[in-house]
């Protein structure tokens, strides 16, 4: 039986309070709070079958950059890759992203999130992790577009919607449209304080327009909602 997220995403599995738990664990992702890989591998241990939970797994660790998790992300990939026959088409093309980015090829990998992003503009952890990507390889104009694609797709009633503006935000400051990147990023921090990623967002703004004042009093006024992040 397939379920959906909040967001109305397909997701192959029929136990609401595990759909739940991984919105909570990509939630703290998001925000840089937490343990959420490491709270999905407990989670996991009890429901080895939540192929979305392995994708999660994996998907994260993509990001972390690092040789001595790489077995692990190899580990979780493997078992989402077992379930493939129980997966639906978005968790098979989560699937092959991960492979892709295993082999090291980091363009077919994100092309692989996209290709799950026309068909689903809500998988915000498709979006995440295609949009982190482009970061991580320097491709400033999608950092930029690929949020532009979907974001007719959202607006202010679909849960999530924030970190969206966050994205995009830190693509349009990329691409050196300052003004509109600090519009989209100041109302993505209105809309959840706490929202890291945003708030950086603003800060890159103002350091590239060399407004140094402004953006202590930022990174100041906004101690309590980041001092805690980036998973301390």
């Amino acid at each position: 039986m397939t379920m959906s997220d909040s967001r109305g995403v397909p997701v192959s599995h029929d136990d609401r309070a595990l759909i739940d738990a991984l919105e909570a664990a990509h939630e703290d992702a998001l925000s840089f709070v937490g343990s959420p890989v490491d709270d999905m591998v407990a989670l996991l241990a009890d429901h080895p079958n939540f192929v979305m939970g392995h994708c999660f797994v994996a998907g994260m660790l993509t990001q972390a950059m690092e040789t001595r998790i790489y077995g692990d992300m190899v580990r979780h990939h493997k078992a989402a890759e077992a379930l493939h026959d129980r997966a639906n088409d978005r968790e098979r093309g989560h699937i092959q992203a991960i492979q892709a980015w295993i082999n090291g090829d980091f363009h077919a990998a994100i092309q692989a999130w996209d290709a799950v992003l026309v068909e689903y503009p809500l998988d915000l952890l498709a979006l995440q992790l295609a949009h982190l990507s482009d970061v991580v390889l320097g491709d400033t104009v999608n950092q930029r577009d690929r949020i532009a694609r979907v974001f007719p797709a959202w607006g202010e009633s679909v849960p999530g919607y924030g970190y969206v503006l966050g994205f995009y935000s830190f693509g349009l400051e990329e691409n050196r449209d300052y003004s509109l990147a600090e519009e989209y990023g100041r109302r993505a921090v209105a809309l959840n304080p706490k929202d890291v990623y945003s708030i950086h967002a603003v800060a890159h703004v103002m350091e590239m327009q060399g407004r140094q004042a402004g953006g202590i009093w930022w990174m100041n006024s906004r101690d309590k909602d980041w001092s805690s992040s980036n998973f301390a």
